[in-house]
């Protein structure tokens, strides 16, 4: 029996692999046919469109942002998680009680799920994981950990995470997700994602309300996931004081396999309780960050 559920899982890998569509770069839009150049429907530039996402999302009032809390429950695909079982840790990371320090670059998150609870605080120089209470000593399991930390930031805030990071926009060919039009602008992060010196994301970007609709990302920071890259599409956003806030999201891998990835609802959520690290080291918060973000409703 566990020779053919191994059989099944390589013949669905296999098959997916067949599907997988890589990430679009500007030197290869260069490289091709030039019929792809009108499908830039106008001359705003890279630089011009970013900025309107962030401004769109409240980026005018990213200074003023201490923290966000929130609460989070989702659910998690066959095929990537016991393909990459280290980076979705999905009999941990089921809901959850977040908390991030977005201008200084801090995620922290206290996770349940089947196997318990794992805590985790990233921030640009450390990641502090604890398993039951327990400290890990799984080298490659603080790397992916240090990873997913850094993407689930940028997922959920989507441009305004990006405000930390060095970036060089470049305009994309415009796309279609879902039979509708979308800007895309590409660029190079740096520091990546985890311990990778860069990532690579592309931003699809709505025209008229210029909300960031979808966004992809690689994932160099772990060695399982070096050759990847995931996109999460935002099926339904919220707005607090100002901020647009991812509220339903849909991720896929899209390379080297084609698949359904997580999903997950932000179910709680509010800004500015005046955290400090201080409050999110150790096993158990502290203070403020204790207590649950505020339901959604």
């Amino acid at each position: 029996m566990l020779f053919l559920r191994s059989l099944i899982l390589i013949v669905c890998v296999l098959l997916l692999n067949a599907c997988a569509t890589p990430m679009l770069r500007p030197a290869e839009v260069d490289s091709k046919d030039q019929a792809l150049k009108p499908l830039v429907t106008d001359i705003q530039s890279a630089a011009m469109l970013f900025k309107k996402t962030l401004a769109a999302h409240g980026g005018a009032s990213l200074s003023s942002l201490n923290d966000v809390n929130l609460s989070v429950t989702g659910n998690w695909g066959f095929i990537p998680a016991r393909v990459m079982p280290k980076v979705a840790d999905k009999t941990y990371r089921v809901s959850s009680e977040e908390r991030y320090l977005p201008n200084k670059g801090i995620y922290a998150a206290f996770y349940n799920g089947p196997a318990g609870t794992k805590k985790v605080v990233r921030t640009p120089n450390s990641v502090d994981v604890f398993y039951n209470g327990e400290v890990p000593t799984d080298k490659e399991l603080l790397q992916a950990t240090a990873m997913t930390s850094d993407a689930f930031l940028l997922f959920s805030l989507g441009p305004l995470a990006l405000n930390r990071y060095k970036t060089d926009f470049k305009r994309l060919p415009d796309g279609k997700l879902n039979n509708k039009n979308y800007h895309r602008i590409y660029s190079k992060i740096a520091p990546g994602l985890g311990y990778a010196d860069e990532d690579e994301v592309v931003l699809w970007i709505d025209p008229k309300t210029h909300l960031t609709y979808s966004l992809e990302v690689t994932l160099k920071g772990f060695k399982a996931t070096q050759n990847a890259h995931v996109n999460v599409i935002y099926l339904d956003y919220f707005t607090h004081q100002g901020f647009v806030i991812p509220k339903r999201v849909d991720e896929r891998v899209l390379s080297p396999i084609n698949a359904h990835a997580h999903s997950w609802t932000v179910t709680g959520f509010d800004i500015n309780r005046g955290l400090q690290l201080r409050d999110l080291t150790g096993k158990n918060w502290q203070g403020a960050a204790r207590k649950a973000a505020k339901t959604l409703h």
